[in-house]
């Protein structure tokens, strides 16, 4: 009868080591398992900052800029500030260019602490300091009668919007610290798939959160279904995004920007999609709005469902978005994003 030779000592070693190399090795795997479906997804570059936009009164022309800062309340440049201005009847109730529409034709600047204003062949200056001097509160009211308080910018700036409007209207500005009805509190319907940020953002006179984002591509995608293609900036965004597939915003958790995704750079955090009015029927060049478009054709593919449609009636364009950590931003400059692990909404 034959028998096995048994194991030398050298073999025995060699056994051992694998055996126990591949005990390490698995248990090396379960952490990494454990660790992966913990952790947020990596951060992964998706395109390029094509655009950056800011709208110093509310529902006014758009101004472009290269770079932005983007601090906890809004996006500025030197003495531009995002949506820091509200146009107002005189009991303080807001106008917009929703049953306004002439006001997307007023040009804005600011320059050398001077509101620079200009409709048609109609121009004002409007000097700030006054105004903070002042101090004449208005209690301002938009959306469902939510309450924000500012400064009225004096006579000369009523008479300027009073003309465009065609009824009497004021102009108020925002100042950081007054009363406001108007915290972006986040709800848990604003997501289907995945679960919504707890926090909240303070805001100047901006519809929800203090800054929108917008992607080429998507507004490429809904272009090839118009007849007539619209530019980006009838769709109001602050940063428009290049570079990324259509729609793949609905799957962004958190945005970076810079050479490099770390713990440095600029950081915003996507919670909520932009619902669209409206305004995006409203040429910005003419202020003349369109009977149906874009807003027929969105419907068709772009409305939500489960909980969100509760919400949100209107076809979905765009990402709201709020600060993690400010800083500069800039065009051409790399986004990165981290997605959610729900995917889409």
């Amino acid at each position: 009868m034959s028998t096995s030779p048994g194991i030398s000592k050298k073999d025995a070693v060699v056994l051992a080591g694998c055996v126990g190399g591949s005990v390490l090795s698995y248990q090396l795997f379960k952490y990494l398992l454990q660790k992966w479906r913990s952790d947020p997804h990596e951060w992964v570059p998706v395109g390029r900052i094509k655009e950056l936009w800011i709208y110093p009164i509310k529902s006014c022309k758009a101004i472009p800029v290269f770079s932005m800062y983007c601090d906890y309340l809004c996006g500025n440049n030197q003495e531009l500030f995002d949506r820091k201005f509200l146009v107002t009847n005189p009991d303080g109730h807001f106008f917009t260019g929703r049953v306004k529409p002439q006001l997307l034709t007023v040009e804005v600047n600011v320059q050398d602490d001077t509101l620079l204003l200009t409709y048609k062949d109609r121009k004002t200056e409007i000097p700030l300091k006054p105004i903070n001097e002042r101090k004449q509160l208005v209690k301002a009211t938009l959306f469902r009668d939510e309450r924000q308080d500012g400064y009225d910018c004096g006579d000369e700036a009523a008479k300027f919007f009073t003309a465009v409007c065609e009824e009497p209207a004021r102009l108020v500005m925002h100042v950081p610290g007054l009363y406001t009805e108007r915290l972006m509190v986040t709800q848990e319907d604003f997501w289907n798939n995945n679960e919504v940020p707890k926090r909240t953002d303070d805001k100047p006179y901006s519809d929800n959160t203090p800054y929108m984002v917008t992607t080429v591509g998507s507004l490429d995608d809904l272009n090839k279904k118009l007849e007539h293609k619209l530019p980006s900036v009838q769709f109001r965004a602050n940063v428009v995004v290049e570079g990324c597939a259509a729609w793949d915003e609905d799957k962004w958790g958190e945005l970076r920007f810079g050479d490099r995704p770390d713990s440095s750079v600029a950081e915003m955090q996507c919670y909520r999609p932009c619902d669209r009015c409206i305004m995006t029927k409203i040429d910005p060049k003419t202020g003349v709005p369109d009977m149906e478009e874009p807003l027929r054709t969105m419907r068709e593919f772009r409305l939500t469902t489960g909980k969100m449609a509760n919400r949100f009636k209107a076809p979905i364009f765009g990402v709201h978005t709020g600060m993690n950590r400010p800083g500069f931003i800039h065009q051409g400059q790399t986004v990165w994003a981290r997605y959610k692990k729900g995917g889409a909404f």
